[in-house]
């Protein structure tokens, strides 16, 4: 049986759309943060010394996550206590977030001098007690 040449065009076209999700699949999965598996539960921290809004958009986190996982994450306001995977909730002039976002980092940089915006970073092992972090930044107090 000859194959026409529209036919070995389609089944040509299927290898580099293959290649394309294979590779998305990876990244997706060496950057992937989850919120609640059966092994582990995160922690959200948030800056007390920070802004107010923080506080809010932190707690309200949490419920949001526990309305979707019934479980409510551990908020806490001391790096040092938080353990495993967290989340990370500031503004970029936090001390907080700066100890997870370097002034020279491109998350920094896309937000500096802009009105209500916000970046998200993941990160591996940013300390000796955190697995994983995902860091919410935010360039201004609204942005968070």
């Amino acid at each position: 049986m000859r194959k026409s040449k529209r036919d070995i065009q389609f089944k040509t076209c299927y290898i580099p759309v293959a290649l394309l999700l294979a590779t998305n699949l990876c990244f997706a999965q060496k950057n992937s943060f989850p919120i609640v598996t059966a092994n582990e539960k995160i922690s959200i921290i948030y800056d007390r010394k920070s802004v107010r809004i923080d506080s809010i958009v932190a707690n309200l986190l949490a419920e949001d996550i526990e309305r979707v996982t019934s479980f409510k994450p551990k908020l806490m306001t001391d790096i040092a206590q938080a353990k495993g995977a967290v989340i990370v909730i500031g503004n970029i002039q936090s001390t907080l977030v700066q100890k997870f976002i370097s002034v020279q980092s491109p998350v920094h940089r896309s937000l500096l001098n802009k009105w209500e915006c916000f970046a998200f970073r993941t990160m591996d092992r940013p300390a000796s007690n955190i697995s994983k972090a995902l860091v919410i930044a935010g360039s201004d107090a609204r942005g968070t």
